[in-house]
């Protein structure tokens, strides 16, 4: 009896229990906002902030540029950086939405970094939207960057870098990042379905045999 229940109840054990969320922790969180005028002339206005709290750093506000030259362009960032902690199934997310509009012209880039250090191992999550015409858009993204196969304290930076190259006079950037924001986050990954129903019937299969032994 002990040859067959001892295997089955091992994956249970270790694999179809409920994992433990919300353990990690988000710490420091400096941000450096200095978003400039765009040269040729024009105007800017920011006013992004950080928010935090104990498993997430995000940016929330708008950025308002204007343009008086024709060619005008703009490069910058905004950066947070900071210290985490997860636990063994535990992963930092990088998590974005939030609406632009482009009225006049020009060509937008807009890319958004996670670089996470963790456990020895550094990972570069990013994505880039473009625009190419004027108008109102709406961009989402959200992806694992680093999963943590054992418990322990890294580092990590988020990045919100936009571009706005050969703009024509009188034309206006307006990007809204919303309280759903950009987000930097620590996200508990979900075991796999398949896994966990195979246990669960590993499990019921050797409490069968164990009524049967006894």
């Amino acid at each position: 009896m002990n040859r067959l229940l001892f295997p089955t109840l091992a994956c249970f054990a270790v694999s179809c229990l409920p994992s433990v969320a919300n353990a990690a922790i988000v710490a420091g969180g400096s941000i450096v906002a200095n978003v400039n005028a765009p040269t040729g002339g024009g105007s800017a206005s920011n006013g992004v902030r950080a928010v935090a709290n104990s498993a997430m750093i995000k940016f929330v506000g708008d950025i308002n540029l204007t343009s008086s030259d024709d060619g005008s362009s703009l490069n910058n960032s905004l950066v947070i950086v900071g210290d985490v902690t997860l636990d063994p199934g535990e992963a930092f997310t990088l998590a974005y939405d939030y609406n632009v509009n482009l009225a006049g012209g020009g060509t937008v880039s807009l890319t958004t970094t996670a670089i996470t250090t963790f456990d020895g191992v550094t990972e570069t999550l990013s994505n880039t939207e473009m625009i190419t015409d004027p108008g109102l858009y709406n961009f989402t993204f959200s992806e694992l960057a680093l999963t943590a196969t054992t418990a322990g304290t890294g580092t990590w930076e988020g990045r919100f870098e936009f571009d706005w190259i050969n703009a024509p006079a009188n034309s206006s950037l307006n990007i809204v990042i919303p309280n759903n924001s950009i987000d930097f986050a620590i996200t508990a990954v979900p075991e796999p379905t398949g896994l966990a129903a195979m246990c669960a019937a590993s499990l019921l299969m050797a409490t069968r045999r164990r009524r049967r032994a006894i």
